[in-house]
């Protein structure tokens, strides 16, 4: 004869196991250390069968439990007007085992652009030097990420942003007369 694994499992005293913490997922916020310039957040999560409740919560506090008990059907939670800085959205589900731990996901939102900045043409020390252009900016809350460079209509590059440290970017040879420069920073 065949043993059939139980629908729940359950512990010496007879009761039930409490659940295993929620895999929580964000179509949003997929990459828990990347910012963000959206303020509004969506969460998913798929519980178990024997899951008789779910409670949720949206805190800035990495360790704050979750104490909005959703529809047993809820399976998506939607938070708008977020506030820039790093938040934490955190699920719990229980069974008849009692509340299991909670998980927890990480959100970073950053909606301010990266401060102004002006593009020069950087003045070459010897006649042999190559070109460069000067440029450097930064972002308060989530730091600098890459620049793209275009000359005219057509782009040049990408320089991630810790490949500047000295601000300068070389120009890659071009044909004679006046171009067109344009630099946008992405923080």
């Amino acid at each position: 004869a065949a043993d059939s694994a139980p629908d729940a499992a359950v512990s010496a005293d007879g009761i039930g196991t409490p659940p295993p913490a929620p895999v929580i997922t964000s179509s949003t916020h997929p990459k828990p250390d990347g910012w963000y310039a959206t303020s509004t957040a969506i969460f998913s999560w798929k519980p178990p069968a024997d899951v008789t409740s779910v409670r949720t919560g949206f805190s800035d506090k990495p360790d704050a439990s979750p104490d909005q008990v959703q529809k047993i059907s809820t399976t998506t939670f939607t938070m708008t007007g977020i506030k820039d800085g790093t938040w934490y959205f955190a699920a719990q589900y229980k069974n008849d085992g009692g509340w299991g731990p909670a998980a927890r996901l990480k959100v970073n939102i950053d909606s301010v652009p990266p401060a102004e900045f002006e593009v020069a043409l950087a003045t070459p020390s010897s006649s042999t030097d190559a070109p460069k252009l000067s440029f450097k900016t930064d972002d308060e809350l989530s730091g600098m990420d890459r620049y793209e460079v275009f000359f005219g209509t057509t782009a040049m590059g990408t320089v991630r942003a810790k490949d500047i440290a000295d601000g300068s970017y070389l120009i890659p040879p071009q044909p004679g007369g006046e171009q067109d420069v344009k630099v946008k920073a992405y923080d």
